[in-house]
Parts: structure tokens; C-alpha cells; sequence
């Protein structure tokens, strides 16, 4: 219940102790039925740190191929000419053209950049593939968690119906004289139990849709928006 309530507050920004109450019956939050694979697909698409950690690979990438590219040949085109003849009749045929290729054998660091930025690139690889393994495990538990979230929600509710016609029907026995104020009192405590494991249930559930929306990168102010209205907290004093 605690981690429920500290992870609203978080998600909306709240400090995680922050205490708030529950104003009126909540309905069942409209929950993205969709299957794990489908959120790790939409996480791969828009996961910022996944983008990020691609754009460091690809940028090392490039960062190789201009290391090697200096141990190519650098090939350049000169050519000069020279006029000696002795009057404007002649022509003078002193030229040279020629093609100049320099090869840079002679760079001893060259090997040590290569392995380091090879060795580097190797690194990023294995993060992004380790970043991928962790968004998939965190996106199916989620998924699970969810599910069962809305398993416990789905008893409860159908417990709370039980508790208010149970209620309804002791209140009645009562008016009738064949059943005690006790016993009435007892049922009423029982579905107010029963009400308040449900609506804990709820909470619970929406800060397990919202950590699923969070995994797959695509939590908003539209999202928490919404959230906050099925939820309306009302601040009270701790």
C-alpha cells in the first residue's frame, strides 16, 4: 500500500510521503490491454535511453572509420610548365604533370587508437545489448504485475458488490427485528473493510498501468493528466 501511494505521488510529482484521500467510488482505470510484446516493441521505438546509447554507438562507428581512413594513401594531381622559347613563333615544350601518393607508415600510435577505439565500440555494443536485455525484463514484469493487480481488483470488486447487498440485506433482517443492531454494525464494518481494500486495489492498479507506460518511454502530461483525474486526490492533513 505504501509503495502504491509513494509511487502516485512520485509519478505526479508529489513528494513520495504525501498523503491524500480518495474522493468518491473510482472506476477501473482503461488499462492498454496490449501483450508484453507489444509495449517492448514501442519501448524500443521512444526508450530516450536507448536512443541515446544508439547514437553513441553509431558515433563511435564513425570514429573508427575516420582512424583507419588516415592509413590511406593521400593522392594528390600537380602539374608545372615553363616557356624558354627564344621568339613568339616558337613554342616552348618544357612541362611536368604527375600524379603524388603519400602513404603515412611511420604513425606508432596508429595500432593502440585502433584497438582502443575498437575495444570502446566492442563496450557500447555490449551496453546497448545489456540495455535492451534490462527493458525487456522490466516491460514483462511490469506487464505481470499489471495483470495480477487487476486479478486482485476484480475480486475485490465483486467482494464490495457482496459487502453492500449483504448490508442491504442485514439492514432489512434488522428492521424486521430478526437480526441485532450488532450484526449490522459487523456487516457494515465488513464491507467498509472490503471497500477500502478495493479502492487500495485501484490505486494500485493505475501506479501498475503507469510504470508500464513509463517502461515503454511514452509517459506524458497527457498520461499523468489523466491518471490524476480518475484518481482525484484530495490533499488532508497527515
Amino acid at each position: 500500500r505504501a509503495v502504491a501511494r509513494a509511487a502516485l505521488n512520485i509519478l505526479q510529482g508529489n513528494p513520495p510521503e504525501k498523503s491524500f484521500a480518495l474522493a468518491g467510488r473510482l472506476p477501473v482505470p482503461d488499462t492498454d490491454e496490449r501483450p508484453a510484446a507489444a509495449w517492448l516493441e514501442e519501448a524500443l521505438a521512444h526508450r530516450a535511453d536507448l536512443a541515446a546509447s544508439q547514437s553513441a554507438l553509431a558515433a563511435q562507428r564513425s570514429e573508427i572509420g575516420r582512424d583507419k581512413a588516415r592509413l590511406l594513401p593521400n593522392v594528390s594531381l600537380f602539374a608545372e610548365g615553363e616557356d624558354n622559347t627564344r621568339s613568339f613563333a616558337q613554342y616552348g615544350d618544357n612541362y611536368t604533370a604527375g600524379i603524388r601518393i603519400t602513404l603515412d607508415l611511420f604513425d606508432p600510435a596508429y595500432p593502440a587508437r585502433i584497438r582502443a577505439s575498437e575495444a570502446k565500440f566492442r563496450q557500447l555494443e555490449q551496453d546497448e545489448v545489456a540495455l535492451r536485455d534490462a527493458i525487456a525484463t522490466s516491460i514483462t514484469q511490469a506487464r505481470a504485475h499489471l495483470d495480477a493487480a487487476r486479478r486482485n481488483l476484480a475480486v475485490l470488486d465483486r467482494a464490495a458488490r457482496d459487502g453492500r447487498e449483504a448490508v442491504r440485506l442485514t439492514r432489512g433482517l434488522y428492521r424486521d427485528g430478526r437480526k441485532s443492531i450488532a450484526d449490522l454494525l459487523a456487516a457494515r464494518s465488513v464491507q467498509l473493510d472490503v471497500e477500502s481494500a478495493r479502492e487500495q486495489a485501484l490505486v494500485e492498479a493505475e501506479a501498475a498501468s503507469l510504470r508500464l507506460v513509463f517502461l515503454a518511454g511514452a509517459l506524458d502530461d497527457t498520461a499523468l493528466d489523466a491518471a490524476g483525474r480518475r484518481l482525484d486526490p484530495a490533499p488532508v492533513s497527515p
